[in-house]
C-alpha cells in the first residue's frame, strides 16, 4: 500500500467517526435539552462540561496516535482540574 493509500483509508475511516462524534454530541445536546438535562445543566455546568469534553477526547483516541492522544489529555485534566475543583468548591 503506498502513501495516498494509506493517507485516503485513514481518512475514510475518520469520516466515520467524526459522523458518530457529531452523531453523540447531538444525542448528548438533546438530552440536555429536556427538562432534567436543563436542570442538571443550570446546577452542575461543571458536570455537564466535563462529560461533553470527555465524550470529545473519547473520539479523539480515535483519530490521534496514542502519543499526541496522551498529551491532549494530559492538557485538559491539568486544564481543566482547576476548574472543576473550583465549581466543587463553591457548592460547598
Amino acid at each position: 500500500m503506498n502513501h495516498t493509500e494509506n493517507h485516503n483509508l485513514l481518512h475514510h475511516s475518520n469520516v466515520k467517526v467524526y459522523l458518530f462524534l457529531g452523531l453523540a454530541t447531538s444525542v448528548y445536546a438533546t438530552l440536555l435539552n429536556t427538562e432534567s438535562g436543563k436542570r442538571i445543566a443550570d446546577e452542575e455546568t461543571w458536570l455537564t462540561v466535563s462529560f461533553g469534553t470527555a465524550l470529545v477526547l473519547g473520539f479523539c483516541r480515535l483519530l490521534l496516535p496514542s502519543d499526541a492522544w496522551n498529551k491532549v489529555l494530559l492538557a485538559f485534566v491539568i486544564g481543566g482540574s482547576p476548574l472543576i475543583f473550583r465549581s466543587l468548591q463553591n457548592k460547598i
